[in-house]
């Protein structure tokens, strides 16, 4: 069964029709230019629109300044290169800024960790779910509480399962190395999909000295569900500054759907919401439940599993594989 059906038969059991008509992800377009600029067509609304041009203006620094596109565009690279490198022998699939240090796996997961020469900083990448087990061991819908001092504080179980296990495979030694080799303790983290859960589950470890020592330079999820209950929205706001956090969206991706709020899931904050072709994308308010981004499409029409596996007009997932050098 290819991977969109089954996602789709997935879903489908969470009470989420899902919409076949999609093309298919390995059809999609390439990605654009890194060098693309920014200009608005309406302030007001923070509508920001990728240039063909290099020419700047002062909405288009003020567009930088609340959303960088081409620093997003390399998280994003970072993600995807998770699905696709497991060993040395898959240095071709590294963005070229970046150096792989470590790969752990663990309950089937995935996290990278290396240096990027862009950031100067140690980049922390997960792996989004690699097939139906992952899924239905991931998305169980049931909450737990992992931390002592916040007992109010609540997140999916199974997300916060795969973080700790990969968290106890050896994630903090490999990030020493890395750390020791590139003489810096600022951490970047990034992921898609169910990966986007562990990124915002250890950048609020990061804040609560769960590694000590190391400062979080920024997270940047792709298509996360959502990870806690408003509580946890609550907490990770408090902890995460908002100058340090993006949630990127994708039109209809039925993933950012899930756990549903009906079920007390609430999204943390700093959602940038992509129009169905990436031509525009709007910077959301701090809600984490703007009804003006990713939630205008609810409840009955967020089904797509293929705007799921595009972001900003990359492929995602293991069947994307592209070389990077």
């Amino acid at each position: 069964m290819a991977r969109s059906a089954i996602l789709s038969a997935l879903f489908l059991c969470s009470g989420i029709a899902v919409s076949a008509s999609d093309e298919a992800a390995k059809n999609i377009t390439t990605p654009k230019s890194e060098t693309d600029a920014y200009v608005t067509r309406n302030y007001d609304k923070k509508i920001w629109f990728p240039s063909k041009t290099n020419a700047t203006s002062a909405a288009g620094a003020q567009a930088s300044r609340d959303f960088d596109y081409d620093f997003t565009l390399g998280q994003l690279q970072l993600a995807q290169c998770s699905y696709c490198y497991a060993s040395a022998d898959d240095a071709a699939y590294v963005p070229a800024t970046a150096t792989v240090t470590a790969a752990l796996e663990s309950d089937g997961g995935r996290v990278l960790v290396g240096y990027d020469s862009s950031t100067k900083t140690i980049f922390v990448s997960f792996r989004g779910s690699e097939d139906i087990r992952n899924w239905i061991e991931n998305i169980k819908f049931f909450k737990t509480n992992p931390y002592e001092d916040l007992p109010d504080v609540e997140v999916e179980i199974g997300f916060n399962n795969w973080y700790t296990a990969l968290r106890d495979a050896g994630l903090s030694d490999a990030i020493a190395a890395a750390s020791s080799k590139y003489g810096t303790m600022s951490l970047t983290i990034t992921g898609h999909s169910a990966g986007g859960s562990c990124a915002t589950l250890m950048a609020f470890d990061v804040t609560r000295n769960v590694y000590p020592g190391y400062s979080l330079n920024f997270v940047t999820t792709f298509g996360s569900p959502r990870v806690g209950n408003s509580e946890f929205y609550d907490a990770f706001g408090a902890a995460v500054s908002s100058a340090l956090s993006t949630r990127v969206t994708h039109y209809r991706d039925m993933v950012p759907h899930l756990p549903q709020t009906l079920l007390g899931y609430h999204h943390v904050h700093n959602e940038v919401y992509f129009n169905e072709d990436s031509s525009s994308y709007t910077i959301c308010d701090g809600s984490g439940e703007d009804g003006d981004c990713s939630d205008s499409c609810s409840p009955i029409h967020c089904t797509s599993v293929d705007d799921h596996l595009l972001y900003m007009n990359v492929p995602l997932g293991s069947d994307n594989c592209v070389a990077q050098r």
